[in-house]
């Protein structure tokens, strides 16, 4: 009988606050440990369950060892009674006392997770802000070009396409600065020095046949390419607009005209 008092008077400490503060704090069954074993940094020290707990468990354990310490006396409001009561409840203050430096433990605990939470929220707000202006300097950059005029056939205004920034750098708004993404540039320089062998070879070649199958075949088809990987919406509308497309066919190519 003496081994379930005391198993009693150990483990209910325990549990009554804990049912209490779970009702208090509402939740369901599957999340009580995340509920009331948790810190949330999103509110006050007042709605932290734990922190209740660190203060009403050593106060439980001051009235359940206290009654064991207290039985067999009786109620003396004098000072040789108050002098035998701190005497046989030494043990039971002491537990009570824990609730000081449990709670403030609870307390630094809480203050940490808002601080580290205001850490993280300020780390996000400053990568968007790098994200957006990296971005905006982009387009700016293009900007300060201004228009340009091509020979008296048509101005561009140079208006970049918002999808190149995606296109040319690597990231998400929340990981801050973007970083190059080196191959869409390869690529691009790649389609460039092509271009320009090919032009290269129309403007020196005296052979009409040579002249017009790096012009027609390679030059108009690397520059069109080109021009649908910049997005430049410009000379796609100009091309559009004043051009005319050529379909040739290959010898020995596959009609699929006739299917």
């Amino acid at each position: 009988m003496e081994y379930m008092g005391l198993i009693f008077a150990v483990v209910l400490p325990v549990i009554i606050p804990t049912i209490l503060v779970f009702f208090l704090f509402g939740g369901s069954p599957g999340d009580t440990k995340t509920r009331i074993f948790s810190l949330r940094s999103e509110e006050g020290l007042r709605r932290q369950p734990i922190f209740w707990l660190s203060i009403a468990v050593p106060a439980c354990y001051f009235i359940s060892f206290g009654i064991i310490a207290w039985h067999g006396h009786v109620l003396d409001l004098s000072s040789d009674g108050l002098m035998k009561f701190v005497k046989i409840s030494t043990f039971p203050l002491g537990l009570l006392s824990t609730a000081i430096p449990l709670s403030v433990i609870v307390a630094s605990f809480h203050s940490t997770e808002q601080t580290a939470k205001q850490i993280l929220i300020t780390q996000q707000k400053n990568n968007i802000e790098s994200f957006y202006t990296h971005r905006n300097e982009m387009f700016n950059y293009f900007d300060r070009v201004g228009a340009v005029d091509y020979f008296g056939r048509f101005t561009a205004k140079n208006r970049i396409h918002p999808r190149m920034h995606k296109i040319f750098f690597c990231g998400t708004p929340n990981e801050g600065v973007p970083s190059i993404n080196s191959k869409a540039f390869d690529e691009i320089e790649s389609l460039i020095n092509t271009a320009r062998r090919q032009i290269h070879t129309v403007l020196m070649t005296d052979d009409m046949e040579l002249l017009i199958s790096a012009y027609v075949l390679e030059a108009c088809n690397t520059l069109h390419l080109l021009t649908l990987q910049l997005n430049l919406v410009e000379v796609s509308e100009m091309l559009s607009s004043r051009g005319k497309a050529v379909y040739l066919q290959v010898e020995g190519e596959r009609d699929w005209n006739k299917y």
